[in-house]
């Protein structure tokens, strides 16, 4: 792979990372797998390539851009046999992640002017993933045991969210309500993302170990001062106004197939790109917390 610059977005159990590279020549998705680095392009599609998530078989979930103009559909990346997957008559679709099932999630927009909406693609049906009194949603993780995650915005600002079969629960990092984004989900349900400060909008990771919360440090980045270990219950999310704790589900099913369809990630990396002495290097947090680099 040419000198580019790299952001690295999933990861599966075997340790390879897929991603986006950014060179001279474009716009590209890459796998990155014991120390070797290959390009990942939709065929006959000049627009770029990008890949968000991959599972245990290798299957790659991603977009690509048909034209300058940017519009982003879908695809499934098999062995090299490439499937778009389009939410139904949606002007952009974005695939973010996908499970050991095949399950697949990530966002829609309904037109070029309009909010992203979150989806679930199970065996050919779309299902919406849409919070109670969410302006707007993406759904970024899934796992194998069919958990969700991803963002909400209401008119208290934005939101992590975990979907366990419909039932919905709010992460909020504390002292970041309405500024916790919420981006991965593994097998036993820990959870990342990132929280930005206010008043100079910097952006943090943090791990979350149900009931806690964990800090996760970025390289060459200084400690942040919220606590390292702050209890955090998850609550339902509830509708205005109501004083339960009753559970909100998903809508019904939406009727959907495989179409030819692509949408631009704006900014959403859940691992970090590092440039350091003129090259681009993918850094890694390993489970014992010690940071890896990858050049």
């Amino acid at each position: 792979m040419p000198l580019a610059r790299l952001n690295a977005f999933g990861i599966n159990q075997a340790g390879r990372v897929v991603g986006v590279s950014f060179d001279l020549t474009g716009i590209h998705g890459f796998l990155y797998r014991s120390g070797d680095f290959s390009s990942i392009d939709v065929p006959g599609n000049s627009g770029g390539t990008e890949a968000f998530g991959i599972n245990e078989r290798g299957e790659i979930a991603g977009l690509y851009f048909t034209d300058s103009g940017r519009t982003a559909h879908g695809f499934i990346d098999r062995g090299g046999n490439f499937t778009t997957i389009d939410f139904p008559s949606a002007a952009q679709t974005q695939l973010n992640g996908i499970n050991g099932s095949g399950q697949i999630v990530g966002l829609y927009l309904e037109t070029d002017q309009s909010l992203p909406h979150g989806f679930l693609y199970d065996d050919g049906v779309f299902q919406l993933i849409d919070p109670p009194d969410a302006m707007s949603s993406g759904a970024f993780g899934i796992n194998n045991r069919g958990q969700i995650v991803g963002d909400y915005t209401d008119a208290r600002g934005t939101h992590g969210f975990l979907d366990t079969r419909g039932i919905f629960q709010t992460i909020d990092v504390p002292g970041f309500e309405g500024r916790t984004f919420t981006r991965g989900i593994d097998q036993k349900g820990d959870i990342v993302g990132s929280i930005r400060e206010e008043a100079t909008g910097h952006s943090h990771g943090y791990l979350r170990t149900s009931p806690t919360i964990l800090r996760l440090r970025s390289p060459q980045s200084r400690p942040h001062p919220f606590e390292e270990a702050a209890a955090m219950m998850p609550s339902p999310c509830h509708r205005s106004g109501s004083t339960s704790t009753a559970s909100a589900r998903r809508p019904d099913h939406v009727p959907g197939q495989d179409a030819d369809v692509r949408f631009r990630s704006a900014g959403i990396a859940t691992r970090h790109s590092v440039r350091s002495a003129g090259r681009s290097s993918v850094w890694l947090a390993t489970s014992n917390g010690a940071d890896m680099g990858r050049s």
